[in-house]
């Protein structure tokens, strides 16, 4: 027992042991919050970013199509060749997208990639090959141009129905899903139409 004159420093030395563990404990949880809030923006940045290249590869594809109905001469149809060239990067990016969106609708991973692929793999070894002669395009031609015309135009309509954000919030609700993964689907589903009509 303690004598009368003497104070326990037992309690006193818990109490500020137990706010010094409080003290690290909410700012220990505070760094994490701001590191998974950081995460998620720019996961949703990311995404943005990627949708957006969907939108270039759709309007890029329509002016193509566009371009070379309009031709009449291989001269003609040169400067709408080059656009062939954005094809590469701008469905590299969208195809990460459209991925995304397949994962989180519930698609199986080892195999979301591959209708995707499929599709951009059949445009990419398509377009470079039309018109690529003197002389007006041939009713085959035509007819795939058209379809890619028609395609894309309602690919880039589907894709209009999401404004891409603009805020490091709106970047985060982006992260977490949303309109866009329907409307990325969709898009995918018409991608897969212009790829069967080639």
């Amino acid at each position: 027992m303690p004598k009368s004159g003497q104070r326990s420093y037992t309690v006193p030395a818990m109490l500020l042991i137990i706010v010094v563990l409080a003290t690290l404990i909410v700012i220990l949880l505070t760094r994490l919050l701001v590191y998974q809030q950081a995460s998620h923006t720019e996961e949703g940045k990311r995404l943005a970013n990627r949708y957006n290249y969907c939108q270039m590869l759709a309007s890029e594809l329509n002016a193509y199509a566009e371009d070379l109905l309009a031709s009449r001469t291989a001269a003609d149809r040169l400067p709408a060749m080059q656009k062939v060239g954005v094809f590469q990067p701008a469905s590299g990016e969208c195809s990460l997208l459209l991925y995304d969106a397949q994962v989180r609708s519930g698609a199986d991973k080892d195999h979301a990639l591959e209708p995707i692929s499929l599709a951009l793999r059949k445009l990419g070894d398509t377009l470079p090959k039309l018109g690529v002669h003197d002389g007006p395009l041939t009713e085959q031609e035509t007819r795939t141009l058209q379809a890619i015309r028609d395609g894309s135009a309602r690919m880039a309509e589907i894709l209009k129905g999401y404004r891409l954000p603009t805020s490091d919030q709106n970047y985060r609700q982006m992260a977490s899903g949303g309109a866009w993964v329907d409307l990325a689907k969709q898009a995918l589903d018409q991608l897969q139409r212009i790829a069967g009509a080639l």
